[in-house]
């Protein structure tokens, strides 16, 4: 008996009961034994309340798109191999077609040992044909390329969708993801769409600062000092491609995809800049008080500044609301009742 608890049985002479009323007897002192239990957790001679375990990993997929990339996959997939994150809460997508080389051999390969580590693997190769009909050779890019490629990355994402993934990674096969650190790192960032900046021999990389009405490339001031490390930080930017990490998590997401193309799309079709347009057509609102002007100016500006088109939504504003629109919307005050607000946005 617990101490402190004290349980008293009177015994009395009680006529006969049936099976359903002894039934309830037995619940009832069920119920009062654990209320007894319930009584000893206030008790002060308790321990004390123990830490929580820590939080698992938010679960990633990885999707790996590769064509001939027999030479450049040997690193790339020792870099994937080598991230600090538990592998159980890893999964790999990849896919492979139209190879003149041995990409297909090489990820098969390390397939056998991925399916021993990841939580999941989905393996998706193609064998033939070894090339587009519209191609000129294995650099070139016609419209049938482009249009598998979006397929691919469609894919990736309904299955991360499918697999409830928090967050779907994608990756081209000869970006080498050298910072062990970097899928932790990107996390943390807390954005729905962000990535790392990737480096090069040249001032190539993986974002563009600028973009044109065309959807096209476009030389601004901001992008070299970001890309030579003069400027560091976490920037918003019109175009982010080859790597990039995308929260599942987040509403807006549903409405991102690669294919097919957003009914208004009308730039040159490439997968980027298809993405691209995908996000800036996501549906971003801004809501603001029409009186507000200066706001809304600043707003503006900043959104246009980054490519970002908007829609505008006027916010109900509580000074112009008088008893008889109220009355039109159906509210009802309470009689009597008062309360002090600040009316703004």
């Amino acid at each position: 008996m617990e101490r402190g608890v004290k349980v008293e049985l009177r015994c009395s002479p009680a006529p006969a009961v049936t099976m359903a009323e002894l039934c309830a007897l037995r619940l009832g002192v069920l119920c009062a034994l654990l209320c007894a239990s319930a009584c000893v957790s206030v008790d002060a001679d308790l321990d004390p309340v123990r830490p929580e375990s820590a939080v698992l990993k938010p679960r990633v997929m990885i999707a790996v798109l590769a064509r001939n990339s027999a030479h450049s996959l040997p690193h790339f997939l020792g870099c994937i191999d080598r991230l600090e994150y538990p592998k159980e809460r890893m999964a790999i997508w990849a896919a492979t077609d139209h190879n003149v080389d041995n990409t297909t051999a090489v990820l098969k390969e390390w397939m056998k040992s991925a399916r021993r580590q990841y939580h999941y693997v989905e393996w998706r190769p193609m064998e033939e044909p070894r090339s587009y009909t519209d191609e000129w050779g294995p650099k070139h890019w016609p419209l049938s390329r482009f249009n598998h490629l979006l397929k691919l990355r469609q894919a990736a994402l309904e299955a991360a969708r499918h697999r409830w993934a928090d967050y779907i990674l994608f990756v081209d096969s000869d970006n080498l993801l050298t910072n062990p650190r970097v899928l932790d790192l990107l996390i943390a960032e807390n954005r729905t769409l962000v990535a790392p900046m990737l480096e090069s021999r040249s001032l190539y990389s993986n974002f563009w600062c600028g973009i044109t009405p065309q959807g096209y490339y476009k030389r601004t001031p901001d992008y070299q000092p970001i890309r030579e490390w003069r400027r560091l930080g976490c920037f918003p930017v019109p175009m982010i491609h080859s790597t990039f990490l995308l929260d599942l998590r987040r509403s807006s997401s549903r409405a991102l995809a690669f294919h097919p193309p957003h009914p208004d799309y009308s730039w040159a079709f490439d997968d980027i800049m298809v993405f691209a347009f995908s996000t800036r057509e996501a549906g971003v609102y801004l809501i603001n008080l029409k009186r507000r002007r200066d706001r809304r100016e600043r707003m503006l500006n900043s959104l246009a500044a980054l490519g970002v088109e908007v829609t505008i939504i006027n916010a109900v504003d509580g000074k112009a609301l008088n008893s008889s629109q109220l009355h039109a919307l159906g509210i009802e005050m309470m009689p009597d009742y008062k309360i002090r607000i600040q009316a703004g946005c």
